[in-house]
């Protein structure tokens, strides 16, 4: 049996990363995941790292789930990426759009 599914082309996904990054910065950070690897298995090397760190960028600024009380030395410890086109270093108050990388 094969699988008949078929892959969204590069294209399809960056439209659908667009709308999304108005609407669900969740669900862009998961599309912009898709097209770095959409684009590794495709041999795009240099497309590929650009949205892997347009993905890592996205996902610094989504909020850290609370942690229960008690638990404020492994909160101290987690590092977020930073994001080299914005400056921002994983701080999630920060909420301004990110564009294509």
């Amino acid at each position: 049996m094969t699988n008949q599914t078929r892959l969204a082309s590069t294209d399809e996904l960056e439209s659908i990363f667009q709308r999304e990054l108005a609407t669900d910065r969740w669900a862009a950070t998961e599309t912009a995941y898709a097209l770095a690897v959409r684009h590794r298995d495709l041999g795009d090397w240099p497309a590929s790292r650009e949205w892997a760190q347009q993905c890592l960028c996205l996902e610094s600024r989504i909020p850290l789930p609370l942690l229960p009380p008690g638990n404020t030395s492994k909160a101290s410890r987690i590092r977020r990426p930073c994001c080299p086109e914005t400056g921002s270093t994983g701080d999630t108050s920060s909420t301004g759009g990110a564009g294509r990388p």
